[in-house]
């Protein structure tokens, strides 16, 4: 796989139109309803795909649609829908809270005739049993993983890794290549769902035609785990590409884990498809930007997992300031995003330093403000953090490490706005308001 040819091209390989297809979307339209641009539980939904997808692989001919007749649907060779599949990554032990998904999914079952129905859970259902609601709603199935009806977000990975290793051989059935494979799968799902994104972002189909016929070849997922990973040479590309979804995924987790509102997922929503829609050199300079205060690396994997301080960062700082101010942001040059209120300007960003450390977070900005010409520094007057507040970055460096006023480094830093470190609780009610 050539992580450093990633374009909307429209049609590639993965891409499949069937020569019935102006048929099919009519036969299907009551069910094309696509989310496709605001799909906040995309990861969730696009894992529980693959795992289920790699049970099926028998059959070469099929093809994952995302999104589309439902959340994701398998196809048969000429477009007609062999199964459905509804996936809700709730936190809600109820009932009440997935009734009218369940009913949705019968409906569409019985709209384009089609009996393989499933309902996937990442939390179990405690006030019902599972036979009545398959009763009830027959013939749809509550999906099972190993005898349970629900896989929560967290064990979906391992599931995954485990039907790898059972499809690998003999030399290639370790945890650590099964875990490299499921990341080329997981690509394999997210870019097809950032090549929509990018389809309908540049107008060249409309939200439902994209999701409908953009579809991924069941053969394309044989090819990653039939091909030795191990010979694979990754680039700066593919880490930046692996970012992407990382930072995808913890917006996911943050959805699921603050169960937030439609209202809000809507605004939220907003920045995840700005956030996707980067190039890589976009991207570069959105992370520097939000993440001031270290220095970014991008030579191996080891530099952004998802045990470092950035996880964290990007999921209780960076996206609760988001959830916290209710004012849509301005994207301003594709790699900033600021708010403006009485002629001030706020950016956030992932510091989330206690107020001890503060000069030690200055000094850093500064440092990489010097190297690498942060925009952040030009354009916004006070950087968002979780627990600092600070009037000026300038200033404290300047005093700490007496700068002298024809110094090269004193006048390009007095080039800057007088930049301060706000806390987020302190001013989003001024925002806000």
């Amino acid at each position: 796989m050539d992580w450093k040819k990633r374009k909307p091209n429209g049609f590639k390989k993965s891409s499949v139109l069937t020569e019935n297809h102006d048929i099919w979307r009519k036969k299907y339209k009551k069910l094309l309803n696509t989310a496709i641009s605001s799909w906040s539980g995309f990861v969730y939904q696009g894992k529980i795909a693959i795992l289920y997808v790699l049970q099926e692989l028998g059959n070469d001919s099929y093809t994952l649609q995302l999104d589309s007749l439902e959340d994701f649907a398998i196809l048969n060779e000429i477009g007609v829908p062999v199964s459905l599949h509804q996936v809700k990554a709730k936190k809600s032990n109820y009932f009440n809270d997935y009734q009218e998904a369940f009913e949705k999914l019968k409906e569409g079952g019985e709209t384009i005739e089609c009996r393989n129905l499933f309902f996937h859970l990442a939390q179990p259902i405690n006030d019902k049993e599972i036979l009545d609601i398959e009763n009830e709603f027959d013939p749809v199935k509550v999906y099972s993983y190993d005898s349970v009806p629900y896989c929560e977000v967290n064990q979906i990975n391992t599931k995954i890794e485990d039907i790898i290793i059972s499809l690998q051989p003999l030399g290639r059935q370790s945890r650590d290549y099964a875990t490299k494979v499921r990341k080329y799968l997981d690509n394999l799902v997210s870019e097809k769902l950032f090549e929509i994104h990018k389809i309908i972002h540049l107008n060249l189909l409309g939200e439902e035609d994209a999701a409908f016929q953009q579809r991924i070849l069941f053969s394309d997922f044989k090819d990653i785990l039939n091909k030795d990973l191990n010979q694979e040479d990754l680039g700066d590309s593919y880490y930046l590409y692996q970012i992407k979804i990382d930072i995808s995924r913890y917006y996911q987790d943050y959805c699921v884990e603050y169960d937030l509102e439609e209202e809000v997922l809507k605004r939220m929503n907003n920045f995840i498809t700005f956030f996707i829609d980067l190039d890589n050199s976009e991207l570069i300079n959105f992370i520097k930007n939000i993440m001031p205060h270290r220095t970014f690396k991008f030579e191996s994997l080891s530099d952004y997992k998802d045990n470092s301080p950035q996880q964290t960062e990007i999921k209780y700082v960076f996206l609760y300031i988001l959830h916290q101010i209710e004012k849509d942001p301005i994207y301003l040059n594709k790699c900033l995003i600021q708010w403006q209120k009485d002629g001030k300007i706020f950016a956030p960003t992932c510091i989330n330093a206690n107020q001890r450390d503060a000069v030690s977070v200055c000094d850093q900005i500064i440092k990489n403000g010097l190297s690498t010409d942060l925009k952040l520094l030009y354009e916004s007057h006070n950087l968002i953090t979780d627990s600092i507040n600070l009037n000026s970055i300038k200033t404290s460096h300047i005093v700490r490490n007496n700068y002298q006023t024809g110094d090269e480094d004193y006048l390009h830093i007095m080039k800057w706005n007088d930049v301060s470190l706000v806390k987020i609780d302190d001013i989003k009610g001024d925002i806000n308001g």
